[in-house]
């Protein structure tokens, strides 16, 4: 990946969208914890458009369904304001 100059931002194009390795270990844990406790398991990403890919795979190995949330002004705005939009989600 590279960081756009003018926007600073990360340039993802080309780069496989993956899940991150706490993220991983925070969806097993949570996996076992519904098997366990029961109840539904539902992923919700408010990464970049590619993150959908993830979301698919993720849905594969277990959560029962998987939200998208995506808003280019939130997703690199106020972290209150993306609290708020995981809980309605």
């Amino acid at each position: 990946m590279t960081i756009d100059p003018q926007t600073h931002r990360l340039v993802r194009h080309g780069v496989k969208a993956m899940l991150n390795p706490s993220d991983r270990y925070t969806l097993e844990k949570a996996l076992r914890f519904r098997d366990q406790h029961g109840g539904r398991l539902t992923v919700i990403s408010m990464g970049a458009p590619q993150s959908a890919d993830v979301l698919v795979s993720d849905h594969l190995v277990g959560a029962d369904s998987a939200d998208k949330i995506t808003c280019r002004k939130t997703l690199h705005g106020n972290p209150y304001v993306k609290s708020i939009l995981v809980q309605c989600a």
